[in-house]
């Protein structure tokens, strides 16, 4: 049925679409540097290649000068109609011909190019294939201008800019915690064990070492997750699924390091490999994280807790962890105290 719609919707608009291309093909050949389509290799479905159609935009041999297939504000190799075409997304018009030949889809994933697919995990390449790729979707949607997301406002000089940094919202929560008896008297099924449970606060080293990594909590987090891991009497290796606080992106790659997810100094690598996600070593924040859903402060703990029990119990519909039994919660306020805690399924 996709297929079918691919085909009756995606022939008539490539035909509409005939007397705005040809105007582009002749402003290109005239204004340009002789070329009118831009071919680049992508990676389809079931790991089949494919050229991905675009009108030129850029000098000759662009991904090979300057910042390569990154465009920055301004960009110098950015032909002078190419501007216009990149920002009305009218370059991308020639993609009708990729989904009538089924390379695409006209919804989907965008097809990732061959050595950015090679930066993936084999499980995680074997997820990516399985989905036909698309002209648009909600990635290309909410983030269709490049140059948009990397001139963000700046709110840390040489550090982070508004889009790093998660949405301050407002909410509430509650939840009721029960003993073991009170559970069989009132008939409660599936229970989830906290096997462990530790609060940290600020040490000396948050100030003393004049590290920007320990004011935000570096060793907070490290000292906590140690206290649960020999409390529980496992390792990290042990767990399946993860929430952490992910109030900066920053913060989520060193909160890999300090819960002994990856390595010190690992957390790229760790992102890079698949580690972070499903097929990886671990799942972490199934639920989206603070920088996807918001960060409402006092209900952001009790939000984790909710996404880990879902898991334990089974019962997190598409974003359910497979075999997930054990699983790990990361909190943190500054000023400052960490709390680590550790489920387990019955």
């Amino acid at each position: 049925m996709k297929r079918f719609l691919d085909i009756i919707v995606a022939g008539p608009l490539l035909l509409l679409a005939l007397p705005i291309g040809s105007v582009i093909a002749v402003v290109l050949a005239f204004t340009g540097e002789g070329e009118i389509f831009y071919a680049q290799p992508r990676i389809g479905r079931h790991g089949r290649r494919f050229r991905l159609l675009k009108f030129v935009t850029m000098v000759k041999d662009s991904p090979n000068i300057g910042t390569g297939t990154v465009t920055v504000p301004n960009d110098p190799r950015v032909l002078p109609v190419g501007r216009f075409l990149r920002k009305t997304k009218l370059n991308e018009l020639p993609q009708l011909w990729n989904v009538l030949r089924d390379d695409m889809s006209l919804v989907g994933p965008r097809p990732l190019a061959p050595q950015d697919f090679a930066y993936y995990s084999p499980e995680i390449q074997r997820e990516i294939v399985k989905v036909q790729p698309g002209l648009t979707g909600v990635g290309s949607i909410v983030f269709r201008d490049e140059e948009e997301v990397l001139a963000a406002p700046v709110i840390m000089p040489g550090a982070m800019t508004r889009l790093m940094a998660c949405p301050p919202t407002c909410g509430g929560a509650a939840a009721v915690v029960v003993s073991e008896a009170f559970a069989r008297r009132h008939g409660l099924s599936a229970p989830v064990w906290i096997d462990a449970q530790a609060m940290t606060t600020d040490g000396t080293s948050t100030f003393a070492a004049h590290d920007m990594m320990r004011v935000v909590g570096y060793d907070m987090a490290k000292a906590a997750a140690r206290q649960v891991y020999d409390a529980a009497g496992i390792g990290p290796e042990d767990v399946d699924v993860v929430e952490l606080h992910d109030c900066f992106a920053q913060n989520e790659l060193i909160t890999y390091e300090a819960l002994g997810l990856c390595p010190e100094g690992g957390g790229a690598k760790f992102v890079a490999d698949g580690d972070n996600s499903y097929g990886g070593k671990y799942v972490t924040n199934p639920s989206g994280g603070l920088l996807s859903k918001g960060h409402p402060l006092g209900a952001t703990g009790l939000a984790q807790c909710y996404e880990l029990v879902s898991q334990l119990r089974g019962t997190a519909e598409k974003r359910q962890v497979e075999g997930a039994r054990v699983a790990l919660q990361h909190n943190l306020g500054l000023g400052g105290a960490a709390v680590v805690t550790l489920y387990r399924a019955e």
